[in-house]
């Protein structure tokens, strides 16, 4: 059961239960995605769990996580549809099975990472900095040699929704490189006022005792921003592109709108039906472009219901390229012609419901669900289990002729090479 308070500028959410022996606390930040922003984000972010301003370095952080029983923090950035997100979390042990105080001494120690950074005369500290800057320009490389990475990006830009982020989630390093300590300094100052925040904490605690902790140490000034609409879509006329590179293996994206599906379309019948035809290893595109034709090294699909995509994607040989398409539209047509059986149904449905059922064996499991639940208009688990027994296979079918490929696009190997 989840008690939600709202408290002044951030909403407190507390999942109270003795299953694990772990006290799990994620504070989220997020807001309207803005691309020119992103660096920033992810800088900021990295900075304030890199060091603070009485542990000056990764050395000394480490050292009193250690005190603290190898309390776990870390950050994220990501993009959650049109908005992005920046999590802190933190799991420690039980004071039960440490001592008491424990778990107020970890989540002092993770706020005042945030409330005290590591700042001298309005400026992040200049070491500190430049590791987590080097660390973001390493990553940053490794995305654009990557052809998966690269071919996913090129497939978006021919889309041309505006609304779907086509660059890393990282930034630029264009924006990199614009970014030091004094104006990092000046976006912290800002940054908590300008994103809607909300604290989950999942495990055996004192409902007033996490209220008290979490407002003494609620020392930054919020707003609660006004909640908008994650998901968009878009449609498109059919196109086909072909770009040469100079990696060794190609790359084919084969795509459609998920426009016209119903909402409970994309929540369930569309997962099923994307189990069916490629998202397991026992789906019909792995067993036949992959085992039985031997066309691809590696194929799957993806459904993301948030930027009404659905997508395959596949690891191939260019000579292999009208073959794979033509198998892969073959199993599509399967897919419409209603050519799956009772069996394929069960074993999607069962691996679906099994993911659903395991939502309460993790705590942070616990907290994207209930964060889908408040903000993203999920089920509850029950009714989600409910709504995916209650498919049918003429439901399925009716979403398989609702999936038109629109969108073809192929990263040519270099064939010299």
């Amino acid at each position: 059961m989840i008690k939600t308070i709202n408290k002044n500028g951030y909403n407190l959410h507390i999942i109270k239960t003795s299953k694990f022996k772990t006290v799990s606390l994620k504070l989220i930040f997020w807001n309207e995605l803005k691309e020119d922003e992103l660096t920033l984000r992810n800088m900021l972010t990295d900075n304030l769990l890199f060091s603070s301003s009485k542990y000056k370095d990764s050395r000394e952080m480490s050292i009193k996580r250690q005190e603290l029983y190898s309390a776990s923090i870390f950050p994220s950035v990501y993009r959650n549809g049109t908005h992005v997100v920046t999590e802190f979390s933190l799991t420690c042990i039980e004071d039960k099975y440490t001592e008491k105080g424990n778990l107020e001494n970890s989540i002092d120690f993770l706020f005042d990472c945030l409330n005290n950074p590591n700042v001298k005369d309005q400026a992040f500290d200049r070491k500190s900095f430049n590791i987590t800057k080097d660390h973001i320009k390493t990553a940053l490389e490794n995305e654009k040699d990557n052809p998966g990475y690269y071919s996913y990006r090129r497939y978006k830009e021919l889309i041309g929704n505006k609304k779907i982020l086509i660059g890393s989630i990282l930034g630029t390093i264009e924006d990199l490189e614009k970014i030091d300590e004094t104006n990092l300094y000046e976006y912290y100052n800002q940054f908590f006022s300008n994103n809607h925040i909300d604290i989950f904490v999942v495990g055996n605690v004192d409902e007033n005792e996490i209220e008290s902790i979490i407002s003494r140490n609620m020392k930054f000034k919020s707003t609660l921003k006004e909640y908008k609409q994650l998901n968009t879509d878009y449609e498109k006329q059919f196109s086909e592109d072909i770009e040469q590179s100079s990696f060794k293996q190609s790359r084919l994206l084969m795509g459609s709108s998920i426009k016209n599906l119903t909402d409970k379309e994309k929540r369930y019948t569309a997962i099923i039906y994307n189990i069916i035809l490629g998202n397991s290893p026992n789906s019909k595109l792995f067993k036949s472009v992959r085992e039985k034709k031997s066309y691809a090294y590696s194929i799957s699909s993806s459904m993301n219901r948030l930027d009404g995509l659905f997508v395959i994607s596949a690891g191939i040989s260019s000579k292999n390229y009208e073959d794979t398409k033509d198998e892969i539209f073959k199993q599509i047509n399967e897919m419409k012609k209603g050519n799956f059986s009772k069996k394929e149904i069960k074993n999607a449905k069962e691996l679906s419901l099994s993911i659903l059922k395991e939502i309460n064996d993790d705590p942070y499991s616990m907290i994207e669900h209930y964060n889908n639940y408040l903000y993203n208009g999920a089920d509850t688990i029950a009714n989600a289990i409910k709504a995916i027994k209650s498919i049918t296979k003429e439901d399925i079918i009716k979403v398989a002729n609702k999936i038109n490929i629109d969108t073809i696009y192929m990263l040519k190997e270099d064939e010299n090479e």
